[in-house]
């Protein structure tokens, strides 16, 4: 396992800067300004600011992973964490916590079902606490990144600044790696559920080691799951097929029809569904790009819910192609989504 705590400095990718809104935009400035003037605060009167980690990113043996620095806890950031109830959200400059800034871990997942070894990013909010529950944000890449993606694309990065400022409240990220890596030999690449798929993996060895790891609020409206591409494929295949364990669904330029493999003729998404009333009191958003080949995936599949008596989603079309300067540009929006339903 690494770990990476965020610089003192704030920083995001050139194009999420570009794209985010003016509100997001002014919303990034005045975290750096808080941040700023803890650290002279904390200068004035002596105190030490706790050490931070840095960290780059490195290839070992064709699997991305990420090297970390060891940092040396400060006698400030030696102190016992404070209690922190499951709603209560500290403030942008509370110097209370033992580290007031987010973590990004890299976890290696045990697997039997794998054919290569698994990783994921996981994403732990400001202040997080054993002595308390978080909701857990399940995010899973497309084939063409298969791991690493929502972190270049600023995902941890928004979400810290976000959650410091009180916009959004407290969360674990969950940004797990598939297998296309192994080539021939994945057994994930175009799984289509079932014995030995990637849903199998997130459902039965992922979540159970997530939730025997972290705080976590283990239950169905504690849980959201999203992807983009072939992962939005995975993200609604996991949740139509477990609406036990999931409040929540995004799918963001999902394929789900146009390039997928070894799909019989007629099929549809709507075959995952174990119950209909279940998929009713689901949060579902899909998006895609006004120029993204996708699109015609999202429309079909919303006519198929819609015959099925399924309403209660939300359909949007932005800006872009099926490519990341698309995703990145509303990550804010994604992050607003999913914690619609988790209290501040």
């Amino acid at each position: 396992m690494h770990t990476v705590y965020f610089h003192q400095r704030i920083l995001l990718p050139r194009s999420l800067l570009r794209r985010v809104s003016g509100a997001i935009a002014c919303t990034v400035l005045a975290a750096a300004l808080l941040h700023s003037a803890s650290l002279s605060a904390r200068a004035e009167n002596g105190a030490r600011p706790a050490s931070v980690a840095t960290s780059t990113a490195v290839v070992v043996g064709g699997s991305p992973r990420v090297a970390a620095a060891t940092a040396t806890p400060s006698a400030q950031s030696a102190a016992k964490p404070a209690t922190v109830e499951a709603t209560a959200q500290p403030a942008a400059t509370d110097s209370l916590c033992e580290r007031p800034t987010g973590q990004l871990i890299t976890d290696t997942v045990p697997s039997k079902i794998a054919s290569v070894p698994m990783y994921a990013h996981v994403f732990l909010p400001p202040c997080y606490s054993s002595q308390r529950k978080y909701p857990v944000l399940y995010l899973i890449h497309g084939t063409a990144v298969e791991f690493g993606g929502w972190v270049a694309d600023g995902m941890p990065r928004l979400a810290e600044i976000r959650m410091s400022l009180g916009t959004l409240p407290h969360f674990i990220i969950v940004m797990p790696s598939a297998d296309m890596r192994a080539g021939p030999a994945g057994r994930f690449a175009w799984s289509n559920g079932g014995k030995n798929s990637y849903g199998e993996y997130v459902v039965n060895e992922l979540l159970p080691f997530i939730d025997g790891k972290y705080s976590t609020l283990a239950t169905r409206e504690g849980r959201a799951i999203g992807g983009i591409s072939r992962g939005g494929y995975w993200s609604i295949q996991v949740a139509l097929s477990n609406p036990d364990k999931f409040g929540a669904l995004g799918a963001h330029s999902p394929s789900i029809t146009t390039k997928l493999v070894g799909v019989p003729a007629g099929f549809s998404m709507l075959s995952f569904i174990k119950s209909v009333d279940d998929m009713r009191r689901m949060r579902v958003w899909m998006d895609a790009g006004d120029a993204d080949w996708a699109r015609f995936d999202i429309d079909r599949f919303a006519k198929d819910l819609k015959a099925a008596g399924i309403e209660g989603f939300k359909y949007s079309v932005g800006r872009g192609e099926h490519a990341d300067d698309y995703w990145s540009s509303r990550v804010s929006e994604y992050l607003t989504f999913y914690a619609g339903g988790w209290a501040r």
